[in-house]
Protein backbone atom coordinates (compact mmCIF):
# COMPACT_ATOMS: atom_id res chain seq x y z
CA UNK A 1 0.00 0.00 0.00
CA UNK A 2 1.25 3.44 -1.02
CA UNK A 3 1.52 5.92 1.81
CA UNK A 4 0.76 9.94 1.29
CA UNK A 5 4.30 10.52 1.65
CA UNK A 6 5.47 7.72 -0.53
CA UNK A 7 2.73 9.35 -2.99
CA UNK A 8 4.15 12.65 -3.43
CA UNK A 9 7.50 11.04 -3.37
CA UNK A 10 6.40 9.35 -6.71
CA UNK A 11 4.25 12.36 -8.25
CA UNK A 12 7.25 14.54 -7.91
CA UNK A 13 9.13 11.82 -9.76
CA UNK A 14 6.52 11.97 -12.31
CA UNK A 15 6.55 15.93 -12.60
CA UNK A 16 10.31 15.81 -13.41
CA UNK A 17 9.52 13.18 -16.29
CA UNK A 18 7.40 15.73 -17.70
CA UNK A 19 10.47 18.48 -17.80
CA UNK A 20 8.73 19.85 -13.90
CA UNK A 21 10.68 21.15 -11.29
CA UNK A 22 8.49 20.15 -8.11
CA UNK A 23 10.26 22.79 -5.95
CA UNK A 24 8.61 25.19 -8.41
CA UNK A 25 5.28 24.18 -7.32
CA UNK A 26 3.36 24.29 -3.55
CA UNK A 27 1.65 20.17 -3.64
CA UNK A 28 -1.11 19.89 -1.76
CA UNK A 29 -2.94 16.24 -1.70
CA UNK A 30 -6.89 15.73 -2.55
CA UNK A 31 -8.56 14.37 0.50
CA UNK A 32 -11.92 13.93 -0.79
CA UNK A 33 -10.92 12.05 -4.28
CA UNK A 34 -8.25 10.27 -2.53
CA UNK A 35 -10.32 8.45 -0.34
CA UNK A 36 -10.77 5.27 -2.63
CA UNK A 37 -8.08 3.59 -4.70
CA UNK A 38 -5.90 6.91 -5.88
CA UNK A 39 -3.99 9.58 -4.19
CA UNK A 40 -4.26 12.87 -6.17
CA UNK A 41 -1.09 15.03 -5.73
CA UNK A 42 -1.81 18.69 -7.51
CA UNK A 43 1.24 21.21 -7.87
CA UNK A 44 0.42 24.59 -8.20
CA UNK A 45 3.12 26.75 -9.52
CA UNK A 46 4.10 29.19 -6.72
CA UNK A 47 4.25 32.94 -7.20
CA UNK A 48 2.31 35.90 -6.19
CA UNK A 49 -0.33 35.19 -8.70
CA UNK A 50 -2.29 31.92 -10.02
CA UNK A 51 -0.84 31.33 -13.36
CA UNK A 52 -3.70 29.57 -16.06
CA UNK A 53 -2.72 25.98 -16.43
CA UNK A 54 -0.25 26.22 -13.87
CA UNK A 55 -1.78 23.43 -11.77
CA UNK A 56 -1.02 20.29 -12.54
CA UNK A 57 -1.86 16.70 -11.23
CA UNK A 58 -0.53 13.50 -10.41
CA UNK A 59 -3.17 10.36 -9.65
CA UNK A 60 -1.22 7.91 -8.05
CA UNK A 61 -2.29 4.35 -7.68
CA UNK A 62 -2.71 3.53 -3.83
CA UNK A 63 -2.57 -0.45 -4.69
CA UNK A 64 0.57 -0.26 -7.54
CA UNK A 65 1.94 2.63 -7.14
CA UNK A 66 1.45 3.83 -10.95
CA UNK A 67 1.06 7.41 -11.90
CA UNK A 68 -1.04 9.48 -14.42
CA UNK A 69 0.56 12.79 -15.04
CA UNK A 70 -2.53 15.51 -15.27
CA UNK A 71 -1.46 18.13 -16.71
CA UNK A 72 -2.26 21.93 -16.79
CA UNK A 73 -5.11 23.28 -19.09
Amino acid sequence: MVTRDHAIEIAEAEMAKHGRIASDYEITVDREISSGDDWIVWFEKKGPFRVPGGRHGVRVSKSTGHAEYLPGQ
